[in-house]
């Protein structure tokens, strides 16, 4: 048996855990893909994974005999990293039966993707309800960043193995390792770690850790840079020949008040309100405001503004969560 339950060193946490996987198990398990014990940068005996590229996966448990995933409601995995940008940690859940592919690969059943900060100890948490895959979005917990549920539904007694793989959001030429401080079995969602010592965004909603080209430095700085995209934006705008909604004058088709599409006979056209043809040359899902949970991640800012009186409108709840927008 590689998993057992072990002192709580590994991954200091204030309440008891119902199950706490061995860290020697999974390495010995894993031969050469692991290394461990490993300190990691916050000085935790960690098990450190460092695959040669995505398609490399951690096996975290398999055979799952004496693991009590159908008696508890959250797996969690305390990660840190120090790549320079973020990462997405992918728990993969194989069932029981799934026969593997031509190439000897059992396909997970069902997926979670998870994203973490750099230089930022994070209490990953998954809730194992949501293998009914019913949700496409995980709860943001705190420090985690938005986590998605893709797949076909399972159960947790139909478990036959679950594995952890990595995968950069930015350049690939980015390293992509991560330690892995303790993984655990919870009955309720466990106490958050503590808080860092340092903060991580600053007072105008930047990462603090790192310098670039471009970043912004004061409110004045702000003024000044929004002023000079408003003025760019002035000269730029060109009318002339477009409908209201920047259709081409030049070929109209039936109005119907609406966007809509028409087949001249050759090609489809989209058309706008007024019954202009148009090009859609632009990004989607772009808003005036942008929020982020501030809510149980207070300790991470170097200033947050009062949600009252100039401030109030900055503010909003999404999720359940209060967050702002810079």
């Amino acid at each position: 048996m590689l998993f057992m339950l072990v002192p709580t060193g590994f991954g200091q946490i204030n309440i008891d855990p119902v199950f706490t996987f061995s860290p020697a198990g999974i390495s010995q398990a894993n031969d050469s893909l692991c290394s461990y014990p490993v300190i990691s940068p916050s000085g935790k005996q960690s098990i450190y994974f460092n695959p040669v590229d995505e398609s490399i996966r951690l096996a975290l448990s398999w055979n799952n005999e004496g693991i009590p995933y159908k008696s508890t409601a959250y797996l969690v995995i305390d990660l840190e990293h120090n790549n320079p940008a973020s990462l997405v940690v992918l728990l993969e859940f194989c069932r029981k039966g799934d026969e593997p592919d031509d190439n000897g690969w059992v396909h997970s059943r069902i997926s979670a993707r998870i994203g973490i900060l750099p230089q930022l100890p994070t209490r990953l948490i998954f809730p194992l309800s949501y293998l009914d895959a019913q949700q496409i979005f995980l709860p943001r917990f705190p420090r985690q960043l938005k986590g998605t549920i893709s797949g076909n539904r399972m159960e947790t007694r139909e478990i036959e193995a679950v594995y952890l793989r990595l995968k950069n959001t930015s350049s690939k030429s980015f390293p992509q390792d991560v330690f892995i401080n303790g993984i655990y079995l919870f009955d309720e969602i466990p106490p958050k770690l503590p808080e860092s010592t340092e903060s991580i965004v600053d007072s105008l909603g930047q990462w603090a850790l790192k310098k670039w080209k471009g970043k912004i430095s004061s409110f004045e700085s702000l003024e000044k840079e929004i002023a000079g995209l408003q003025s760019k934006m002035e000269e730029s705008k060109s009318t002339e020949g477009r409908s209201p909604f920047m259709g081409f004058l030049s070929r109209r088709f039936d109005s119907t008040g609406f966007f809509h599409t028409h087949h001249d006979g050759q090609r489809w056209w989209l058309v706008d309100p007024h019954g202009y043809a148009y090009l859609s040359v632009a990004p989607t899902g772009v808003r005036a405001f942008s929020h982020g949970p501030v809510e149980n991640n207070e300790g991470l800012f170097e200033w947050l503004p009062p949600d009252t009186g100039l401030y109030s409108r900055a503010y909003a709840v999404q999720a359940g969560l209060k967050s702002l927008s810079f």
